[in-house]
């Protein structure tokens, strides 16, 4: 049977493609005004993550504005075996063509993934001696005096021989005056 060009499925499926046409307009426009933003921004840290999250997001657009028309694939009452056989293989080609961008769209966003991570990682590490002996201990160079001091107390508690058992102890012990060497060196830091 025919396709009748005026039936109401026709007329669905012509404001489904002219939803997704103004979609992809908006999305476009979206993409733009944030390219724009990221032009403009000045914080270079800032910036490189900002830049990774908009290079991930136009990624899912650009993917989900890439919507397949099957509409081509119909197998109608008028095909021959051979002509349906060949509808399907061309279907089934239009699939694996939409998996393998899926695939690529999921390889690219893990690497920016990993990249956000190595930076953050980078941010996150102490630059400075102090900054690097302060980071021993869990403790930030800046930390108020009454932290520095519960820190101890709290290594103390935890890494003091005594308190472990026996055949832990020699590792505790170590643990413990390398803490301590620790503690003694940010204090003498501190001190004026």
């Amino acid at each position: 049977m025919p396709h009748d060009r005026t039936s109401p499925y026709q007329e669905r499926w012509d404001e489904v493609r002219r939803q997704r046409n103004q979609r992809q307009r908006q999305q476009r426009q979206e993409r733009a005004r944030v390219d724009q933003q990221q032009r403009s921004k000045s914080s270079v840290g800032a910036e490189s993550i900002e830049a990774l999250f908009t290079k991930g997001d136009r990624a899912i657009l650009d993917w989900s504005a890439k919507t397949m028309d099957y509409s081509r694939f119909r197998v109608e009452d008028h095909h021959t075996d051979a002509d349906t056989v060949q509808i399907v293989v061309s279907a089934l080609n239009c699939m694996r063509e939409e998996r393998d961008n899926a695939v690529a769209l999921i390889s690219f966003l893990t690497s920016e993934r990993n990249t956000l991570r190595s930076y953050l990682a980078n941010l996150q590490r102490p630059e400075t001696p102090a900054q690097r002996l302060y980071a021993k201990v869990g403790l930030h160079e800046g930390c108020p005096e009454f932290v520095l001091q519960a820190a101890r107390t709290a290594y103390r508690k935890a890494l003091h021989p005594d308190g472990q058992p026996e055949r832990h102890r020699v590792e505790a012990e170590r643990r413990f005056v390398e803490a301590e060497g620790v503690f003694e060196e940010i204090k003498r830091l501190r001190s004026p």
